[in-house]
Order: C-alpha cells, then structure tokens, then sequence
C-alpha cells in the first residue's frame, strides 16, 4: 500500500496535516492478531463473517469501526463499515490507522463508491475494479 502524504500534505494547513499510524505485528494466537507501536496495541479478532478491533493507547480501550482486512489468497479485502474518526487497514503483518476524513485517496475513494448506490461494481479481478455510474434516481 502507498501512501503519497507528502503531496497531500501540501494542501493542508501545517496544523491539519495527514499522519497514518502503523502497527507491526506482534503476536497472534488463533483467530486474534496483536499489532503494536511504541506506546500503542491494536488488537484485530476474526470472528466468523465479522471482524473486530480495538485500540489501547494510554490505558483506555477504543472499538474500532471502519476495518479493511487485505486477503493476500482472496480477490478482495473484506470490509466492515461503522462511523468512526479512523479506517483501520489490517495486511498480514502490519496494521495501519488511517483518518477516515481524509478524503482525498483511491482508498477511501474506493470505500464510498462501495458504499454508494450511484455506483455499481461491474468487474474486479483482484486488482482493478471497474465501477459504472448509475443515473437512476433511487
């Protein structure tokens, strides 16, 4: 996954600017993975059709909403939607916390056309995915 922060970063008051936070992984024992930074856990479980996270940070739990888990095997990365201030992008070996206003990714560019009616998935190869813009009124 690339980032390009310096660029976006240009546009931003120096006050607002973009930081993404990654975890390594630390651990995992069956279907839950400890990711960590210095001073932070985020704890992923894998429970049946759903995924869960959570962020420790000085003490106090956090659930996390919005989780993208990339399928190395899979087409495609498994998405749970839920309001939250950060998209938390789960790959094998790293975790990465991303702010879920920053508008200006393919990534999240991606995730609101998902989400959106207007429009609608018409190929994906694991890869490339091809959306047609839907002009019908819903």
């Amino acid at each position: 996954m690339l980032f390009k922060l310096e660029g976006l970063n240009r546009y931003y008051p120096p006050d607002k600017k973009i930081e993404i936070y990654i975890f390594t992984l630390e651990g995992a024992l069956g279907d839950t993975r400890i990711y960590s930074t210095a001073n932070a856990k985020i704890i992923v479980r894998f429970e049946g059709n759903s995924t869960k996270a959570s962020l420790l940070y000085g003490g106090i739990k956090k659930d996390l909403g919005n989780i993208i888990v990339e399928v190395p095997s899979g087409q495609n990365a498994i998405y749970n939607y839920g309001q939250d201030e950060y998209i938390t992008y789960v790959t094998p070996y790293a975790c990465f916390l991303i702010p879920s206003t920053l508008k200006d990714t393919m990534l999240v560019k991606l995730l609101v056309f998902e989400q959106s009616e207007k429009y609608v998935l018409v190929y994906d190869n694991g890869y490339v995915k091809v959306y047609k813009i839907s002009n019908e009124q819903h």
